[in-house]
């Protein structure tokens, strides 16, 4: 016989079927959200230029992509033969724009373009080795650009003046460790222009190299320094990325037969991928913890599976509901929201223990019978309970709802999944537990147990009322001598990494680099041609203070990809071939090098004059795409951003060289 208070069956089937379609679509909208550990989410979402710049590193940057290895263990030797291999099998993976580790070319040929690759490799450090085929590619590219690029080719160069020192600097050098390199560029480049580009690219501190391959500073230890393709906020790549490190690395050391050498990571993908999976594993535990905990109270309370059960219905459907929200409004859900958020749901848990409690009240509270005893279970509850919870909810929405308007992206998440969740769980509550459950639980369990050590509970504690008064005045003191020093805004305090990671990185980061004292110079423009133009303008007040000591030297994209009208300045520079015969001619006068042997130079000169300048487009597919990439940046508005890391000396004087 069907209860007197039961639901309607068409009813019924109406509430159960939506309620299948909401946890369905939200199960779907979860299955596409990614879960991310970008600390970049508790960052404002209308930054300042600061900040603005720091969001789009963390995310798309090469500071988000970079990874640091270091191979320890074993002979130096075995480092690095394992350097090598490591190296060459990452670079031949595709999942890397570059990999540096130190290695360069040995000369095997007289060509202009092999002589150029080990030059330019072994100046240019960190810019330039980015593989043994790379290196070459780009030593031949810098070679054809040469007059492009070298900040040298101005009109005055090419007088019979200063053709005559030009090739006298260029022939001092042939005795010098860099002889071996400019000999064979000597009748094609007599005026020094790629050496000239190698010299700027010298990186103010390279790492210290031993036995072909970068090694660190101060131990028993090769480094390399790898970009990982993928965006920093692709965190699936870039696990993929650090499982092929470890596998290659693995293969290189078998083969080196060098079981003892050891595999040390560190950068952004290390710490982005193992932040998430830390978070992941600690809000799944937490999440079994809470569930375990709060379902063995429930079962105890009323001594009913089932009751449990419909209690934890609301929590699960507001949690699901509450992920999906967060998942359509922001594109991915971040660990620490669902961590918090969860806990938060917990509400949630006590809609579902009024219903059960409070639908099944056959009689009043003294045992006499209700004056109302034809209605009873969910109808009893949705009238006498239900507005008291319904005001519980919009007290809590409201609340929540002001977290869901911050200026901080992690916050509004936050808010927004507290509001759908318990407006889910709450809707759940109203509609779906009097259909699975119309009389609530009829299981006392051991409620009135509990209920009596509670009342025990409160009656002690007007007792504590001084003690508890005078821990309140002592934590109160507290607050108001400690300040400030109790609140921190610090994101690292948000974050897993432990304090062993971050040892390794500084450790990693010094030998290859040993940049603690940098900064970085950010210009910007609304094209590239308008931003590269500011950059040289930029780089122009950057030059004296490094020539004055005051700066140890500075990275810049012009450098590598000058703006198309300095580029159009160098080429107008260069004379005809009558002109450049002639100045040739009398400025190699009883000299060692006749103008005779120079025509090759002058070839070279004229097939430079109808070269057109090199754009941005024109160095997609390039090996120098991922350098040019590095430190010129398109926004999201279009517009472009460069970056000139500029390393100071210790102690410096200069903070702030460009405003």
């Amino acid at each position: 016989m069907r209860s007197a208070s039961a639901v309607a069956p068409r009813r019924r089937a109406a509430v159960l079927l939506l309620w299948a379609l909401v946890l369905a679509a939200a199960a779907a909208v979860m299955a596409r959200t990614p879960f991310t550990a970008d600390l970049s989410a508790f960052l404002p979402d209308k930054p300042d230029a600061g900040q603005r710049l720091l969001i789009e590193q963390l995310q798309t940057g090469v500071a988000a992509r970079t990874l640091m290895v270091g191979i320890e263990g074993g002979s130096a030797a075995q480092r690095a033969e394992v350097s090598r291999h490591l190296a060459a099998a990452l670079r031949a993976s595709g999942r890397f724009e570059q990999v540096e580790n130190g290695a360069s070319l040995a000369p095997s040929s007289r060509e202009p373009d092999a002589a150029v690759a080990v030059g330019s490799g072994a100046a240019s450090g960190a810019a330039s080795n980015a593989a043994e085929g790379g290196t070459a590619s780009i030593g031949s590219w810098l070679f054809q650009h040469r007059y492009q690029l070298s900040p040298a080719v101005t009109p005055e160069r090419f007088t019979a003046d200063g053709l005559r020192d030009a090739i006298g600097e260029t022939l001092s050098l042939l005795g010098t460790p860099a002889g071996n390199a400019i000999k064979p560029l000597l009748e094609i480049d007599p005026t020094g222009e790629t050496t000239r580009i190698a010299e700027a690219l010298i990186p103010a501190r390279a790492p210290r190299s031993d036995g072909g391959v970068w090694v660190s500073r101060d131990r028993p230890r090769a480094v390399l320094l790898a970009n990982v393709a993928a965006p920093g906020a692709d965190l699936d790549a870039q696990a993929a990325a650090l499982v092929l490190v470890k596998q290659a690395f693995a293969d290189a050391a078998r083969a080196a037969q060098a079981p003892d050498l050891r595999l040390q990571l560190s950068g952004a993908p290390v710490f982005s991928v193992d932040s998430r999976s830390s978070i992941e594993s600690e809000v799944r535990s937490l999440a079994i913890a809470g569930t375990t905990m709060v379902g063995v109270l429930l079962l105890l309370a009323f001594g009913s599976v089932a009751a449990v059960g419909a209690a934890m219905l609301p929590v699960a459907t507001g949690v699901a509901v509450g992920i999906a929200a967060v998942g359509i409004g922001f594109g991915s859900v971040h660990g620490i929201t669902l961590g918090f958020g969860a806990t938060l749901m917990g509400e949630a848990v006590d809609y579902g223990i009024y219903y059960l409690i409070q639908a099944h009240r056959p009689a009043a509270i003294d045992g006499s019978p209700r004056a109302d005893g034809n209605l009873q279970g969910w109808r009893v509850w949705l009238r006498d309970s239900w507005p008291t919870v319904r005001l519980g909810l919009a007290t809590s929405v409201c609340g929540f709802a002001a977290l869901a308007f911050s200026g901080f992206p992690g916050l509004a998440q936050l808010g927004v999944f507290s509001c759908a969740g318990l407006i889910a769980a709450a809707a759940a509550t109203r509609f779906v537990l009097p259909v699975l459950m119309p009389d609530g639980s009829r299981g006392r369990g051991l409620r009135r147990h509990l209920g009596r050590g509670a009342a025990v509970l409160v009656r002690v504690l007007p007792r504590l009322r001084k003690p508890l008064l005078a821990l309140g005045l002592v934590a109160a003191a507290g607050l108001l001598w400690q300040g400030r020093d109790l609140w921190s805004a610090d994101l690292a305090s948000l974050s897993p990494i432990s304090a062993e990671q971050i040892a390794l990185d500084e450790s990693l980061r010094a030998d290859l680099s040993d940049d603690a004292g940098g900064t970085l110079v950010v210009v910007q423009g609304r094209t590239v041609e308008d931003t590269l133009l500011r950059v040289e303008a930029v780089a122009a007040r950057l030059d004296p203070l490094v020539d004055d000591g005051q700066l140890l030297g500075y990275q810049s994209v012009t450098r590598w990809l000058p703006s198309v009208a300095t580029q159009q300045r160098r080429l107008a520079s260069l004379p005809d071939t009558d002109t450049l015969r002639r100045a040739l001619a009398e400025a190699t006068v009883g000299g060692p090098l006749p103008a005779a042997r120079l025509a090759p130079f002058i070839e070279a000169v004229q097939a430079a004059r109808q070269r057109a300048p090199v754009t941005l487009a024109a160095l997609q597919g390039t090996p120098l795409a991922s350098l040019v990439g590095a430190l010129l940046l398109q926004r999201g508005d279009g517009s472009w951003a460069a970056l000139l890391p500029v390393q100071l000396p210790v102690q410096s004087p200069v903070q702030s060289p460009v405003q």
